[in-house]
């Protein structure tokens, strides 16, 4: 599988892009998509849901130095607080091949929930070896938004 994320503000005129060009293909490993129900008793269908995708990729700066850049603007977005930036468009991407798109997901006004990056020595056991870390990114779609949700 192939994934491509971007995040957009500013109207479009800034964007994040994580696994577009063909050095980044392979960094992202997983992602999962999904709608939350917020309260588990619910016995009826609701609008309290959420959209949520969880990202996890690998880090890998010497062969990839622009990736080093998109995460370190992701952790920076992860800790913004300001209304005007906080809430940003998200496409995923999914492609079976570089050929075979899957499925594209366009969701609007979300925000970072959770930002994770983590190090190991590699002579550790479960060490990333030559990969480098790994980071993780949660990100949940602001409530009552689900109809600003494009799949394709």
């Amino acid at each position: 599988m192939i994934y491509t994320l971007k995040i957009e503000w500013d109207d479009g005129e800034k964007s994040i892009e994580i696994g577009a060009s063909e050095d980044e293909q392979t960094v992202i490993t997983d992602v999962e998509v999904f709608l939350d129900t917020i309260d588990e008793t619910t016995r009826n269908k609701s609008k309290a849901m959420l959209a949520k995708i969880n990202v996890k990729g690998q880090i890998i700066g010497k062969k990839i130095p622009k990736l080093k850049e998109s995460l370190l603007d992701i952790f920076n977005w992860a800790r913004d607080f300001e209304v005007d930036s906080t809430y940003r468009k998200v496409t995923l991407t999914i492609k079976e091949d570089t050929a075979t798109v899957l499925r594209t997901y366009e969701i609007e006004n979300m925000f970072v929930r959770d930002y994770k990056e983590t190090y190991q020595n590699s002579d550790q056991k479960g060490g990333q070896g030559d990969k480098g870390g790994m980071f993780e990114l949660d990100l949940t779609q602001q409530e009552n938004d689900l109809k600003k949700i494009l799949v394709l």
